[in-house]
């Protein structure tokens, strides 16, 4: 009752090579010494149907060379052909029994050139990829990735990693062990690395919710290497339950998820918000915004409307576009998920570009849309955007010398006062470096400055208006997380909620950023609990 081409030998083992589809149940029955037994057993063999050739539509420089794999052939032996010459040759390029083609050292005519694999046990089963054969050179550049799924949780058996390059890079990721991984090419300009969950995670520590994974190490890029994070949901995320608002969009109770699979590059597109109050009131000041893909880029700010006087902004009211007529201040851009931390000190930053900082004081222009080297930059709003680990200590007149390694996450007096939160005799005189191309090292460096008060800034850009009495304290905030090809799963959901629910905490977080980690101030304790801020979306439960 065995299956075709299969034999059981005397010592037990089944052994041949089966070339027909099905299970077989029979009976193995062994004497030994008298004693009889008897094994029921079923053997089922599946026997190699359609698969598809990897890399899909490939571009590749003369003379490089790429591996094919036949996916879902379940390793069945191949037959390779180039143009349908078995094994190629010179003039179209050469491929062996195992998929790996070498590119011709010439360009090919025609061109592209066609790889071909099939079965040997039936040939009519194949299948076939275009190979376009360029010239090549030139820089690679490094243009997105996405980590499927896009949070991973402890005991998830493997999650792949897609990268997409411009060029033809060559490159592998360099793992924390020393040890590295080489891609897979799954289509032009997009390769793919599998990872178990244990390589994922190795190193994590509960409740950092990111895990450094390895360096992008390549050898064509103008960036590299480039550090690769991924988003964690451990046991310290909860669980939500998630609503259904439409085919493309559902919702938790601090975050909401779109369906977009128009690819955009720069801000996103104006339909997004517009899918976003087709299901939620005006009720926001803020709408953060996270790409569907990971990109190079640091998260950003875009004003929608002002009407404050005083901060050097002109009024404007761009809300139109927004579908926004009566609220909506600003975008949070997050092109990276792995930066999205609403009770962050980041978050807090990009929420500040509401009011600062482009004061039109000559003295501060250097350093828009953040502070030149000052004794304003040891704020929330930094000096280029970074942080400015140092205080200011008075040595004689206008001379002065930095106190390194001084971490600050609460906004400063100047930049309460611009937010509306201080009135402005409580600002303290401040000192602008007058050499603004000097960072201040070594520690207890002594540099000559120029003051600024409060008074001087007034004199310039005038009051705020409305002032501290009247001005807004409290700020709501929504999250959209924008997704392509799926909605996102419940496990990504109540990641993603979770990091837009920090935002609202009143006491100390934890927090991990790239490589940084330690503890945060949010946004109420960043103001010295003179603000606040709710990221709860109104009506989803």
């Amino acid at each position: 009752s065995l299956p075709t081409d299969l034999d059981l030998a005397t010592n037990g083992d089944i052994t041949g090579t089966p070339s027909v589809a099905g299970t077989s149940d029979f009976t193995v029955e062994v004497r030994s010494d008298g004693v009889t037994a008897t094994k029921a057993l079923s053997i089922v063999v599946a026997v190699p149907g359609p698969f598809t050739l990897l890399p899909e539509d490939w571009r590749m420089p003369v003379g490089e060379q790429v591996q094919f794999v036949a996916d879902g052939s379940g390793g069945a032996t191949l037959t390779w052909s180039v143009n349908g010459i078995p094994g190629g040759n010179a003039e179209v390029g050469v491929i062996d029994d195992n998929g790996l083609y070498t590119a011709s050292v010439a360009l090919p005519i025609p061109n592209p050139v066609t790889v071909r694999a099939a079965l040997v046990s039936d040939p009519a089963t194949s299948s076939e990829s275009p190979v376009t054969i360029t010239s090549g050179g030139g820089q690679s550049e490094f243009l997105s990735h996405l980590w499927t799924p896009r949070v991973i949780s402890p005991g998830l058996d493997s999650a792949t990693f897609e990268v997409t390059f411009s060029g033809y890079p060559r490159f592998d990721l360099e793992r924390p062990s020393g040890t590295s991984l080489a891609p897979v090419p799954l289509r032009s300009g997009v390769y793919v690395f599998r990872l178990s969950s244990t390589e994922v995670l190795t190193g994590y520590i509960e409740g950092d919710l990111h895990n450094f994974v390895g360096f992008l190490i390549c050898d064509l890029c103008a960036l590299s290497p480039l550090n690769v994070f991924v988003n964690v949901a451990d046991a310290t995320v909860p669980s939500v339950p998630v609503t259904s608002l439409g085919v493309d969009v559902q919702a938790a109770s601090h975050v909401v998820n779109i369906r977009y699979d128009d690819p955009f590059v720069g801000a996103p597109p104006a339909d997004v918000f517009q899918m976003f109050y087709a299901s939620f009131s005006d009720d926001y000041d803020f709408v953060a915004v996270i790409e569907p893909r990971n990109r190079v880029l640091s998260r950003y700010y875009r004003g929608v409307r002002n009407d404050i006087n005083g901060l050097g902004i002109p009024n404007f009211d761009q809300s139109g576009s927004f579908g926004s007529p009566a609220r909506l201040l600003g975008v949070i851009h997050y092109p990276n998920s792995v930066f999205f931390d609403a009770g962050e000190k980041g978050t807090n930053h990009e929420i500040g570009h509401q009011w600062m900082a482009r004061l039109d004081n000559a003295i501060l222009a250097s350093g828009e849309p953040h502070w030149p080297l000052s004794s304003m930059a040891s704020g929330i709003m930094g000096y280029g955007g970074g942080n400015f680990p140092w205080e200011f200590r008075q040595v004689a007149g206008n001379t002065y010398e930095f106190v390194c390694n001084v971490p600050h996450f609460e906004f400063n007096d100047l930049e309460l006062y611009l937010m509306g939160l201080i009135p402005p005799d409580s600002v303290s005189p401040h000192v602008v470096l007058q050499d603004q191309g000097r960072i201040p090292t070594p520690c207890g460096s002594q540099v000559e400055t120029v003051p600024i008060s409060i008074q001087d800034i007034m004199a310039v850009n005038g009051a705020r208006v409305p002032d501290y009495q009247t001005s807004q304290k409290d700020f709501r905030l929504a999250t959209i997380v924008l997704s392509t090809g799926r909605l996102l799963s419940p496990e990504e959901m109540a990641f993603f909620n979770h990091m837009a629910e920090r935002g609202e905490a009143t006491t100390e977080l934890h927090y991990t950023l790239g490589f940084a980690t330690g503890t945060t101030l949010p946004f109420y304790l960043a103001t010295g609990g003179r603000a606040t801020l709710t990221t709860r979306l109104e009506g989803s439960g």
